[in-house]
């Protein structure tokens, strides 16, 4: 404690501090293992479980990368038929993730100007599915308000035909394949990432300590005078 009356922990006291802390490898292990099987990196996956002793990952992983990259390049189609194929009832018994994968046909269809076959999609696929869900329905005339723009990239709803709006659409899938095969739909590493990040912004109102300041490497140093001052 500082003479003010202020907590103040130095470099070296902090590091022998950290080095008394133990930390499991089997933990550390398992989550990383888990953040490559949830992110769907079948490369990583394979690699770690062979250096950590652990099986293999086989379950749905090609599948889903494939799925993804299906959605995130616009070829809805072929991830619709992936995934009926993986597993039939993914689609069939989650009417939201049946709109959203179909939504997102149509906003497909829009982006490549073939007004003819997104009318199509959105009778046939989508309004039956806003008239047993009407909680649906904004998000179905959001993207039917598209058709008012003549160049509908460059309208105020542009943003639904662009990366953002794939992407969206390929965790929600994602997520619901890993909740199908008993995998859960979100790794902890980006959590406890979060926390981290949350917990240094409170801790810096009540005292000084050595921060983290680059996560990848887990460099860590006092801040400067005038960053607490």
């Amino acid at each position: 404690m500082d003479v003010d009356g202020s907590l103040h922990a130095d470099t070296r006291s902090w590091h022998s501090h950290l080095k008394r802390q133990r930390v499991p490898k089997r933990y550390m292990d398992d989550l990383i293992m888990e953040y490559f099987v949830v992110e769907g990196d079948e490369a990583c996956a394979t690699a770690f479980a062979h250096e950590a002793g652990f099986p293999t990952p086989t379950d749905s992983m090609e599948g889903r990368v494939a799925i993804r990259n299906a959605i995130l390049a616009g070829r809805v189609e072929e991830a619709v038929t992936a995934l009926n194929r993986l597993d039939e009832q993914i689609l069939a018994s989650n009417a939201k993730l049946r709109f959203q994968v179909f939504r997102q046909k149509f906003l497909e269809l829009v982006r490549a100007g073939d007004v003819g076959a997104a009318l199509d999609v959105a009778t046939t696929a989508l309004l039956p599915l806003t008239e047993e869900n009407p909680a649906l329905l904004p998000d179905l005339e959001k993207a039917m308000a598209l058709l008012a723009f003549p160049k509908p990239q460059r309208s105020p709803l542009g943003t639904l035909l662009g990366a953002n709006q794939r992407e969206e659409t390929a965790r929600a899938v994602n997520s619901a394949i890993l909740t199908a095969v008993g995998h859960p739909t979100e790794s902890r590493m980006p959590v406890l990432l979060k926390m981290l990040l949350r917990s240094q912004k409170r801790l810096r109102t009540l005292c000084t300590y050595p921060e983290i300041t680059h996560i990848a490497t887990g460099q860590y140093q006092l801040p400067s005078v005038s960053d607490t001052s």
